[in-house]
């Protein structure tokens, strides 16, 4: 990610797929991949501030489940930054993360990150 670069998430969490297997959703996702990574000066802004608030706004108009009449948005349809699962060989180094939805990092069962 060049310097001056910044990387934005959707405002709208709906955008983003939810894997079926693992049920999370996130701007950069990757499952099961070897010798991957983000490198670079630049930034990655998933505007989480924004995303769940409209998130609330989705639970109150149904659009989104709310299982425990908690009026607010589980991390499982928050959207992470960054969200890599089973990977190798994992490299991020030098970027900037900010403003997430959910985490900005999660490294969830990967190898040598």
């Amino acid at each position: 990610l060049a310097q001056g670069a910044v990387l934005l998430g959707s405002y709208n969490a709906l955008d983003y797929m939810k894997d079926e297997y693992i049920q999370r959703t996130a701007l950069l996702f990757a499952v099961r991949q070897d010798n991957i990574g983000i490198t670079g000066e630049g930034t990655i802004n998933g505007r989480g501030f924004i995303v769940a608030n409209n998130l609330i706004s989705y639970i109150q108009r149904g659009l989104i489940d709310d299982p425990q009449h908690m009026d607010r948005p589980d991390e499982i349809n928050r959207p992470h930054n960054i969200y890599f699962r089973e990977c190798r060989n994992v490299r991020v180094e030098g970027v900037r993360m900010h403003d997430p939805a959910s985490w900005n990092q999660a490294f969830d069962q990967c190898r040598q990150v």
